[in-house]
């Protein structure tokens, strides 16, 4: 602790105003919510060339868009008390990771149904994300 300069009694330190660090984490929350509903876009835009990719019909290729929507939904049920419990910079943290990591393994597989899996973890964890 501090010593105060004329009178050499320990002071107590200032903080340092909590502005800055809400700002980073409303920037983070925000880039974050954005990248997750951009990412729910995008499968419901290229449904078509998934389908053709994995070899599917329309009707089979249009649920992995079902499969992640169902998937976000559920999510907003959870995401609130999940938020409450582990605070909202863990939450994101592990939402952010868990949706890059989905998007990758749907990007590597060619299993019509690994797609699907990987496509429902990462809407969940889109939804997660507080927007």
């Amino acid at each position: 602790m501090p010593i105060g300069r004329f009178t050499g009694t320990p002071v107590a330190p200032v903080p340092e105003p909590p502005i800055m660090t809400a700002w980073l984490g409303l920037l983070g929350s925000g880039l974050a919510a954005l990248a997750g509903g951009q990412s729910g876009q995008a499968y419901g835009l290229a449904r078509g060339d998934l389908g053709g990719a994995l070899g599917l019909s329309a009707n089979q290729a249009s649920w992995i868009v079902t499969v992640g929507n169902m998937a976000e939904g559920a999510a907003v049920l959870i995401a609130a008390p999940l938020t409450a419990a582990f605070g909202v910079r863990r939450v994101v943290s592990a939402a952010a990771l868990a949706g890059g990591a989905c998007a990758f393994a749907a990007l590597q597989t060619s299993s019509p149904t690994l797609v699907r899996v990987a496509r429902a973890l990462g809407g969940f964890a889109s939804a997660c994300c507080p927007s």
